[in-house]
């Protein structure tokens, strides 16, 4: 009698321990996954990879949100961001012009504590909300104001650009590898803009500038040659101030244009009558010195958008 009444309770007991054990997983896991948004400045986008593929759009990040490890996060190059590891570990404050996955922004903050000689404490003897980020610099100049790389350019030369930009001279062909994309990232919205991002910094090298032809050693006029050679429609344009200014086809129709951004200066510039109207044309332009957000966000001022 004692035997058979103890299997039940014991099946009962093992059933509670392993239901307990499977909700303490799934709650850590789902804390372990989120970040909490403490802070930002400027026009913070995410882009969410739980959406489907087919609603995936960027949206403005507001303090208090929750993000999570794979998912997108783009930063004006004057933005700044500031969230909790797991919403318990308070990061410092991280500086923009960037677009990184969040568990690259995560290192990236990490990365700045420990590089820190001290961390700002507040009279509770808590780390203080900074707003600026620690061991901050000056914000580069680059970001600023236009670089001295971009240099201006008349009709003649800008008629000139046009005429070569489908002549990539070969001993630059032969040092670019054909671009690989990762499986993270195979779901990012726009296959144009992808393969602009990773050609962008291909640019930067100095043995690849030595290379280029005196006539046209713009490095833009290179970045917009390479466009091109990769299939991407480009069309060349110059700024209010006469800096060659790149505009290439994104791929997507106008409807479309949540999946590029949710600020709308990126994505609304002053174009030439000539481009084709189903899709949308992005505006960027070159320096060695910047990434391809900022180079981004540069073109769009260039139009007198902020």
């Amino acid at each position: 009698m004692r035997l058979s009444k103890s299997k039940p309770k014991n099946g009962f007991t093992v059933f509670c321990y392993l239901l307990i054990v499977m909700v303490l997983l799934l709650t850590s896991s789902s804390v372990i996954a989120s970040h909490r948004i403490l802070f930002t400045f400027g026009k913070v986008e995410v882009l969410r990879t739980s959406d489907p593929n087919e609603n995936k759009v960027w949206v403005f990040l507001r303090r208090g949100d929750f993000i999570n490890d794979q998912d997108l996060v783009r930063i004006p190059p004057r933005g700044l961001l500031r969230l909790k590891y797991n919403d318990q570990d308070l990061l410092p404050t991280l500086p923009g012009g960037r677009e990184s996955k969040v568990i690259d922004l995560i290192r990236s903050g990490f990365d700045r504590r420990r590089k820190s000689r001290n961390i700002n404490q507040s009279l509770s003897g808590q780390p203080a909300l900074d707003v600026l980020p620690l061991e901050s610099k000056p914000i580069p100049s680059e970001t600023r104001k236009k670089s001295k790389y971009l240099d201006s350019i008349d009709q003649g030369k800008l008629a000139k650009f046009r005429q070569h930009l489908g002549n990539l001279p070969i001993e630059i062909i032969t040092q670019f590898p054909s671009p690989t994309f990762s499986r993270s990232t195979g779901n990012y919205p726009s296959h144009n803009i992808q393969l602009a991002q990773l050609l962008y910094p291909f640019c930067t090298k100095v043995d690849i500038a030595q290379g280029v032809h005196s006539d046209f050693s713009n490095l833009g006029f290179l970045y917009a040659q390479l466009l091109y050679y990769f299939k991407i429609p480009t069309k060349l344009d110059v700024d209010q101030s006469g800096n060659l200014k790149i505009l290439f086809d994104s791929g997507l129709q106008p409807a479309e244009w949540k999946k590029i951004s949710a600020n709308t200066s990126l994505v609304q510039h002053k174009s030439p009558n000539s481009l084709p109207k189903d899709r949308i044309w992005l505006a960027i332009q070159f320096s060695p010195n910047w990434n391809f957000t900022t180079g981004w966000y540069s073109a769009s001022q260039s139009d007198g958008h902020r």
